[in-house]
This record gives C-alpha cells, sequence and structure tokens, in this order.
C-alpha cells in the first residue's frame, strides 16, 4: 500500500483559514474530487438544453447555405449534443471534451456563414436599419409575423456554440482534463496552502498524493527523488515506482498526484525546463498518475516552456471571495471585520491579510483597521512582535531587535543559495557573529522557527535544511537591507544602486518587485526614478503591479504623473485603470 507523504505545513493548512477560491476548485477537479455533478448541472445542462431548442425552431435557419452544409451541421450539432450528453461524470470528461473540441473546430465557421448569409438576406430585403427591436415588436402585433426569425436563430446559434465554447475552456474544464497541470501567482497569493489543502480533501477521499518542494530536488532525476520521498531503496526502478503508483490510483479509482511546489526554488542545476518535461514524459503511460506544480509568476519563464503539455492555472487568491476571506480571518484571530477592507485590493493577498491580522492583534487592536499601513510596515511590526516573544522566552538583554537582524542576514543565504547550503549548519554559522556569547545562534533558529519565520525540514542523512516561512519575506528583507545599505546621511545613494540593479539576473526578479515596494515606503523615490536606469516598460510595470502592497503614505499627489507615464506602456492600460482605482479608493 502506499501511503501519504505530506510535508508538516499547519501554519499554511489552518483548517478555519481554508477559505475556498477558484484553485480549491480547479486543484480538486485536476485531482478527480471536485463535485461535477454541481458543475454539469448549472453550467453544462443550461447550454445544452438551448441547444436542444434551437434544433427545433432554429432548424430552418441553417438551409440558406445549401442543403448540404445545412445537413453537414446538424449532424455536427447531434453529435456535439450528444459527446456532452456523455460527460456524466469527471472521468468521462477528458474523452468527450476532446470529441467536442474537435467538431467544434468545424461547426464555428459554418455557423459563422450561416449567421451571415441570414444577416445578408435580412439587410437585402428590410434593410440593416429595421434590424431593432421595435421593428420585430411591430411586425409581430400588427403583422402577425417573424421577419428576423431566421436571422435571430443564425445568431442564437453561434452565441450558443461560442457559449458552448467558454464552459468547454474553462479554467475548470482545463483543469479536470489535464494529467500536468502549473499553478502559477504572485508571491503569497496561497499556492502552498492550495496544494496542502488539496492533498489534505484527496486523503479524506481516499485518494492519495505526494507533496515535495522545488528545493526537494538537486542534481539527482525528479523521479528519484519522488521514489526517495516515499521511502523506496535505490533496488526500485523507475518503471516498478511508476507501476506501483499506477495500481495505488486504479485501487482508489482516483488518480495519484505528485504535488511539486515552488519550482523556482530549485537550484539553478535542476531548473525545470528540461527536467519537467521529461518527468511528464516518463509518465505519460501510466493515466492514473498526475503532476501539478507551481511557480511564482515572476519565475514563469524560468522554470517552464513552451514544451509543457499541461494546463496553467493561475491563482487569484480571494479574488471573488473577499467577504468570505475577512470573515474567516478576523474571526480566527477575533477581529471585529468591517465592510470598508472589501474595498482593499490587497486583501485579496492571503499573505497580506495573514500578516495584517497577526499585526493588529499583537498590537491590541479590536477591529481590522481600514487604513492598512502597507506590506513593509506590517512586516517590520511583525518582526518586532516576534522579537519581543523570543526576547521573553529567551531572556537576552541585547536592546537591537535580533530577530530582523537574524532575518536580514539569513534572507540572503536562503534565497541566493543552493538548497544544498541552505542548511542548519550554515545558517547558524551566519548568525554567531550577531547573538554573540548571551545566547546561542541555534536556539535562536529554533525561535525563528517556533515564530513561522523560518521552516526546518529533514534531507538526507542527518542534515536539515532551512527555508523562509515565505518567500516574500525575504524578497523584502533582501529590498530593506539593499536600500539602507546605501542610504547615508544625505538620502540614498541612486547611483550606487543603479550600479547594484545593473548587475540583477533574472533570479533576483523577486528582488526587483520587493525594491518597488520597499523604495517609496522607505525613500520617497519611486522605482520609475530615471537614475536607477530601469528599463522604462519594466519599472512601469513593476510600480503599477506593486501599488496593492504599499501603504496609503506613500501614495502621494505626484503619483498621477507616473500613472500617467505607465498609459504609455504597451498593453498596461487595464493594469493602470486597476491600479488608479486602487490609488483613489
Amino acid at each position: 500500500m502506499i501511503y501519504q507523504f505530506l510535508i508538516s505545513l499547519t501554519e499554511f493548512c489552518i483548517s478555519l483559514l481554508d477559505v475556498v477560491t477558484s484553485a480549491h476548485i480547479g486543484l480538486d477537479f485536476f485531482g478527480g474530487i471536485g463535485d461535477f455533478h454541481a458543475w454539469r448541472d448549472e453550467t453544462l445542462l443550461p447550454v445544452l438544453a438551448e441547444l436542444r431548442s434551437l434544433t427545433g425552431w432554429g432548424d430552418k435557419a441553417l438551409y440558406i447555405v445549401g442543403e448540404s452544409d445545412a445537413t453537414a451541421a446538424r449532424e455536427m450539432i447531434k453529435q456535439v449534443i450528444a459527446a456532452c450528453g456523455r460527460m456524466t461524470d469527471i472521468s468521462s470528461v477528458a474523452s468527450a471534451h476532446a470529441d467536442v473540441s474537435q467538431i467544434l473546430i468545424k461547426l464555428q465557421p459554418l455557423l459563422s456563414k450561416v449567421r451571415d448569409a441570414q444577416e445578408q438576406a435580412f439587410n437585402d430585403q428590410h434593410g440593416a436599419e429595421h434590424d431593432t427591436p421595435g421593428f420585430r415588436q411591430f411586425h409581430a402585433e400588427y403583422m402577425c409575423a417573424f421577419p428576423a426569425e431566421e436571422m435571430d436563430a443564425a445568431r442564437k446559434w453561434v452565441e450558443q456554440i461560442q457559449v458552448l465554447q467558454t464552459v468547454l475552456s474553462s479554467p475548470t474544464m482545463g483543469a479536470a482534463t489535464t494529467h500536468s497541470l502549473l499553478l502559477i501567482g504572485p508571491a503569497g497569493i496561497g499556492k502552498t496552502h492550495a496544494i496542502v489543502s488539496a492533498a489534505l480533501r484527496r486523503l479524506d477521499k481516499e485518494g492519495y498524493s505526494l507533496v515535495v518542494f522545488g528545493d526537494d530536488f538537486g542534481r539527482e532525476e525528479p523521479w528519484e527523488v519522488i521514489r526517495t520521498k516515499l521511502g523506496f531503496g535505490a533496488d526500485i526502478a523507475r518503471t516498478t515506482l511508476f507501476e506501483c503508483l499506477q495500481a495505488s490510483a486504479e485501487h482508489t479509482t482516483l488518480p495519484f498526484v505528485i504535488y511539486i511546489d515552488a519550482l523556482n526554488e530549485s537550484p539553478r542545476e535542476a531548473r525545470w525546463k528540461n527536467k519537467l518535461p521529461e518527468l511528464l514524459a516518463q509518465c505519460k503511460p501510466y493515466s492514473g498518475i498526475k503532476i501539478c506544480v507551481s511557480t511564482r509568476d515572476t519565475y514563469r519563464n524560468l522554470v517552464v516552456d513552451t514544451r509543457f503539455p499541461g494546463y496553467a492555472f493561475e491563482h487569484t487568491g480571494f479574488d471573488g471571495h473577499e467577504f468570505e476571506a475577512i470573515q474567516a480571518f478576523a474571526t480566527y484571530y477575533g477581529l471585529d471585520a468591517e465592510i470598508t477592507p472589501l474595498f482593499s485590493p490587497e486583501l485579496g493577498n492571503p499573505l497580506f491579510l495573514h500578516l495584517a491580522c497577526k499585526t493588529l492583534k499583537d498590537e491590541g487592536r479590536a477591529s481590522l483597521d481600514v487604513s492598512l499601513p502597507g506590506f513593509v510596515s506590517l512586516l517590520e511590526k511583525h518582526l518586532v512582535h516576534c522579537d519581543a516573544a523570543v526576547r521573553e522566552r529567551l531572556a537576552y538583554s541585547n536592546p537591537k531587535n535580533i530577530v530582523r537582524a537574524a532575518m536580514l542576514r539569513l534572507s540572503e543565504i536562503l534565497i541566493n543559495n543552493t538548497p544544498q547550503d541552505r542548511t542548519w549548519d550554515a545558517c547558524a554559522t551566519e548568525l554567531r557573529g550577531l547573538v554573540g556569547t548571551e545566547i546561542s545562534a541555534e536556539k535562536l533558529l529554533e525561535e525563528l522557527e517556533h515564530e513561522g519565520l523560518v521552516i526546518l525540514s529533514a534531507s538526507e542523512g542527518d542534515t536539515w535544511l532551512v527555508r523562509l516561512g515565505y518567500q516574500r519575506y525575504g524578497d523584502i528583507l533582501r529590498a530593506i537591507s539593499v536600500v539602507e545599505g546605501l542610504t547615508g546621511s544625505k538620502g540614498l545613494n541612486i547611483p550606487a544602486l543603479a550600479a547594484k540593479l545593473a548587475m540583477l539576473t533574472p533570479d533576483d526578479d523577486g528582488l526587483l518587485e520587493a525594491l518597488a515596494v520597499v523604495l517609496p515606503e522607505k525613500t520617497g523615490i519611486e522605482i520609475t526614478e530615471g537614475g536607477l536606469e530601469i528599463d522604462s516598460a519594466v519599472a512601469h510595470r513593476l510600480f503599477i503591479r506593486t501599488l496593492v502592497w504599499r501603504s496609503r503614505d506613500s501614495i502621494t499627489y505626484d503619483i498621477d504623473e507616473h500613472v500617467y507615464r505607465a498609459l504609455y506602456t504597451p498593453n498596461l492600460w487595464s493594469d493602470v485603470y486597476q491600479g488608479d482605482c486602487t490609488c483613489l479608493s
């Protein structure tokens, strides 16, 4: 029997804070436990009912393109209805979905041809200016005639087929019909929580999963790491391993899902552009094995490319579920929820909401404050409260905020170094010069874990690896370290910062994004400052994207100038609009 192996992540997967999001639904359908019947009743069956109705009153409209094309269209419509009717459970979706998709490729242009011909016929007889509700109503009431009936039917055919296409190409169906899923989203959006929560829900349904992290993978082949995590020895061959997983799927009637979280945290030698297609190809013969991987959207192009054959699902956090999320978090933290925070876009990010509630609670506040101070300030206050808690337990007298200083030191190690170098010993060595002789570095590391700032995980032998509780913490701390290190009595040394930014690599995109938040908070300087010599399009994208992470105080009157300039960045206008709404709210 194959057992469920889950990394211990209680801080990520608190049942009381498991707010249902679109990612939950998508992952459930991918894992074979989605409520397919509810989806079918609410989404698919209404479209089928319309199509069946059209086969009656709308059939005559098809003849305008000739007997041959009308017969072909009618036959394809019947095939579409029949194939959709075969979607009775989640296991039957993939094959029926493929059949319908192939038919629609031929049917859609034919129905568009019918619509165009009917519109031309109506215009020739009555004039395009009479394509109005009033014209239809007059003829229906006074002439008992329906001159636009066939044109309206043709339009309805096209409309319903497009609706069906939208239903079948929805993220839910994309997740249900693929064997490999890429979960993407910004830092702190809840990707890890969603994955672990999905695995636990599958376990409740007797489905087996394996949850591993990107930094669990080194230079070994991915399947070898999977073998080790499942507890098998080196004598187990790859085919034997996958046959075992396939047998598990057949026994439970649910797929065995391998979740690989945070691909972007893998060492450079294990970048997944080549490894992931190989692993998916190795699993392809085994229909019961599915693979879900996640990465921060910032690093998407570093870990996958066009060879990824699966479906990309974007995690949008609490988008569309803000009220439920605020109520759940407020209840858990014992805070009174207000209506006003619903208009704060940052509250759609689980990490931001978690940190806001925790910090406000630690400050003794009774309700969610609508004037949130921004992520940087919240993190700084959180580190102050963590330091007070650690100071009380360890009883050290050093007046310095040791926790903050330790996290600034560790952020460089835990982000820049490979997993093999993110060891307990390496982190302890880095902290010894900081803590002195009053307390031990090892004891401070244990306290940082207790506060959820870092996570410890066992590796091979007697080695323990250290990782950040949230990678966003590391990016912000690195940005703070850079800014503070280059700020003197005369303010920020912009040329020195520009020189440092010029040396950044694509691996440092998270740091650059964090700087877009920290710079205006700490110095009043925007990331779009010309002296920083950042490409204008890149700088303005970062500026707009990070507005929701900033405090109200950092949004000054001259923000309009930066917003207007962002309008000249190609394909950024919709983000500018949303960012502008954020500034006004």
